[in-house]
């Protein structure tokens, strides 16, 4: 998820086209447009590793390990395994300093 200038908030920064639009935080709070239903649906799809529908069929970026650490936050249920190859979850031992 991504802020604009203009306050639009965008689902990634790769996006360069700004295709999927989530909100803006001129009309409703950043909080609000991350428990959309919108969101949601991105978030579930993009943590099953689904990126079938534009703009992510088209990325090269490699978004798969972003986010593993808070999967178990966003779903309530526990963190899958990574799914790219030799990739691993980091350590969130020192999350609560954050």
């Amino acid at each position: 998820m991504t802020l604009d200038w203009n306050g639009d908030v965008l689902l990634c920064v790769q996006d360069w086209n700004k295709r999927v639009k989530l909100g803006n935080v001129y009309a409703q709070s950043l909080l609000d447009v991350w428990r959309s239903k919108a969101m949601r649906k991105w978030r579930m799809r993009l943590i099953d590793g689904k990126r079938t529908v534009a703009p992510c069929n088209k990325c090269n970026a490699d978004g798969t390990l972003h986010g593993y650490n808070h999967v178990a936050e966003w779903t309530g249920v526990p963190t899958p395994a990574p799914a790219v190859e030799g990739a691993t979850v980091a350590d969130d031992s020192d999350a609560d300093r954050i």
